[in-house]
């Protein structure tokens, strides 16, 4: 578990407490304003498909929540972008041009074994699902899938980053 410190921050107390959207709410007696201290921010999700609507949906509604974003349109992308931003979590398609989002998947996992990855699919017959759940998919999501349930997993598998002003 990690720990959070706020420095620095005089006179302030907690005001509400927010699970659902990670924040604190601080309320300043000085002040009498709120100010939010988002707690995911320093997390980053790489966003793979190559579906561009699909791709910027979803990464506008990660930023919304607190997360850093990084994109990719294929696989081969998908692993260079990896390696060079070395994000917290990738959320990847399963069929796409170039090398697929399984084939991808198996390259970072080799590049890096903990990579937390969450693949989404329309084909949920595909035999190498399960050879993906177990070399370690976290969840595999079935287009068209909620929103709802795809914040629930990023909470779910990520927790939560260190406190920053929003």
């Amino acid at each position: 578990m990690k720990l959070y410190y706020i420095t620095k921050i005089i006179d302030l107390r907690i005001y509400e407490i927010s699970k659902e959207s990670n924040c604190i709410l601080i309320k300043s007696s000085n002040y009498s304003r709120l100010q939010a201290i988002n707690r995911c921010n320093d997390l980053k999700i790489l966003i793979v498909d190559d579906y561009e609507a699909f791709r910027g949906v979803t990464s506008d509604m990660a930023q919304k929540w607190g997360y850093q974003v990084c994109t990719a349109t294929n696989g081969k992308e998908a692993v260079e972008m990896y390696k060079k931003e070395k994000p917290d979590a990738i959320l990847m398609d399963l069929k796409m041009p170039e090398l697929d989002g399984f084939s991808a998947f198996e390259k970072i996992k080799k590049f890096d074994p903990d990579a937390k990855t969450f693949l989404m699919t329309a084909y949920q017959d595909d035999p190498r699902l399960y050879d993906a759940k177990a070399k370690g998919v976290l969840h595999v999501f079935e287009k068209p899938f909620s929103l709802r349930d795809l914040k629930e997993m990023f909470s779910k598998h990520l927790g939560q980053g260190r406190p920053q002003k929003i």
